[in-house]
């Protein structure tokens, strides 16, 4: 079995080592114990490493993904030239994007209001260059968004970024709680 990533974990006398395959969907469990059966048993060690060992395996097995940095999206509205009908993009950058992922769906919003958005294959270097899609333009200063939505091959939705900034200025738009 090919191993993608591995979590080791050190407890005094054991050492838990915990492996997923390159999708991440399967893992196993090895141990190695330095102790005689028997001082395992007579201390009590035996419980805990069934008990760390179960608690490992059900914390990896539901949500594995938490130990793994959220995606990101950047983009700077630097040199882009907005009041155009169909608008195109500046470039974006997308960061931890999900292995499994297939499809980026990226739009563009202004409040509630939906500029328009387009779905494509992930750029394999997480780089979605100038002028890839076509949106209509922003015109009027404000704060506009970006958002990616990345899928697997079935459509699931497997990662959510956006990032908002204040056009035509290209400053940071405060985050909603």
């Amino acid at each position: 079995m090919a191993v993608g990533r591995a979590l080791i974990v050190t407890r005094l006398t054991n050492t838990y080592l915990c492996s997923f395959n390159e999708d991440e969907s399967f893992w196993y469990l090895t141990a190695r114990r330095e102790l005689p059966l028997e001082d395992r048993v007579r201390n009590g060690d035996d419980m805990s490493f069934k008990a760390i060992a179960v608690a490992l395996a059900g914390l990896l097995a539901t949500g594995y993904s938490a130990f793994a940095d959220p995606m990101t999206l950047e983009f700077s509205w630097r040199g882009s030239k907005g009041c155009v009908t169909l608008f195109p993009n500046p470039e974006i950058r997308l960061r931890n994007i999900p292995r499994e992922g297939k499809f980026l769906s990226l739009t563009l919003t202004q409040g509630l209001r939906e500029m328009g958005g387009q779905e494509l294959p992930i750029p394999e270097d997480g780089v979605l260059p100038f002028g890839t899609i076509r949106t209509f333009g922003p015109c009027n200063p404000g704060v506009y968004t970006w958002t990616a939505l990345v899928k697997s091959a079935t459509g699931r939705i497997l990662s959510e970024a956006h990032q908002a900034r204040f056009y035509p200025t290209d400053a940071l738009a405060p985050e909603k709680p």
